[in-house]
Parts: C-alpha cells; sequence; structure tokens
C-alpha cells in the first residue's frame, strides 16, 4: 500500500514538474467524479486550481536550485532512516540481543510502514506488534523481539511527543495567553 502511494505521489510530482496544467487536466476529472457520486462539493475546483498554483510557484523555486540544494531534503530523509537503524542496533545492544542487519532493516522498516498505513494514529498498537513479529521471524525471542519495539517506539514516538508538549507548555501556550 505505502509502495502504491509513493509511487503515485511521485509521479504526480514529475508530472508537476514537467507541467502544472497537465497535472490539473489529469486530476479534475477524478475530483468532479468524487464530488458527483458524493452528491456535494468534497473539493472545490478553484481551492484545487489555487493549489496548483502555489504548488507550480514551489516547484518553479524547487527547479532553479542547485543541484545540492534539490538533492539536501532525500539527504535528510535518508540520514533519518540511518540514525533510526543505529537507534534500534542500540537498542539490541542494550538489551544484549545478537544484532543482524536483516533485524534492523526489517524493524525500522515494519515501524514505519505501520506508522503509516495504520487505521491508530501513528500506528500506536500495530507498529509495535508488527515490529515484534517481524523480529521473531528473524530469531529474537519473542520476549526481547516485544520489549524492543516498545523501546525503540518509546523513543521514535512518544519521547518527541514529550518533548513537544514540554515545549508547547513553555513556548507555545504562552504565546497565546499574551496575546491582547
Amino acid at each position: 500500500i505505502l509502495f502504491g502511494v509513493t509511487l503515485t505521489m511521485t509521479a504526480l510530482f514529475m508530472i508537476g514538474l514537467g507541467s502544472i496544467m497537465r497535472l490539473e487536466r489529469l486530476i479534475a476529472p477524478p475530483i468532479r467524479l468524487a464530488n458527483r457520486l458524493l452528491r456535494r462539493e468534497l473539493v472545490s475546483a478553484t481551492a484545487v486550481h489555487r493549489f496548483l498554483a502555489d504548488a507550480g510557484g514551489g516547484i518553479e523555486f524547487f527547479r532553479r536550485q542547485p543541484l545540492a540544494v534539490r538533492l539536501a531534503p532525500f539527504a535528510f530523509a535518508l540520514g533519518g532512516e540511518g540514525l533510526a537503524m543505529i537507534l534500534l542496533s542500540a537498542i539490541f545492544l542494550a538489551f544484549r540481543q545478537p544484532i543482524s542487519p536483516a533485524a534492523i532493516v526489517a524493524g525500522v522498516s515494519m515501524s514505519t510502514l505501520f506508522s503509516v498505513v495504520s487505521p491508530t494514529p501513528l500506528g500506536i498498537g500495530l507498529a509495535e506488534g508488527a515490529a515484534a513479529l517481524v523480529l521473531t521471524t528473524l530469531n529474537v525471542p519473542l520476549e526481547s523481539a516485544v520489549v524492543i519495539s516498545l523501546t525503540y517506539r518509546g523513543f521514535v514516538v512518544w519521547l518527541p511527543m514529550l518533548y513537544g508538549f514540554i515545549a508547547l507548555q513553555t513556548a507555545g501556550l504562552r504565546a497565546v495567553a499574551s496575546r491582547p
């Protein structure tokens, strides 16, 4: 599912790089069909046109950047995945479990995949279970797989949420409260 969504989004992005008008002609019929089937205007044609005009400006800006600037988002994304794999490796070491590259890649991949395609927010519950299941299939004992999976998700999901909550309490909510 995630691969299909990624492929579709990449294709739409590539079409948009070529021509925003072609992209608008491509996505307008499905939007009209959805509006007609639902018997209400789910998405406004003018809103789509405005959005694509803004996207066109962004794409033009992106296209004029040097190659290093255009590749930076991909480098940051890959770097983030690399850090996630280093974190999972450190968790394996902390719990004195043998590390295999397959377990690290599969654990991070399943956790990320189920964070995205899960019906629960951030894949809570499903991502941990899927990662633990995959780790057990790669010869990690069940108890260790569950603890490693929960610890990894604690660092990846819950710790940043705690930091965000603290940041909102200290900076964001005060700014709202101080408005006249």
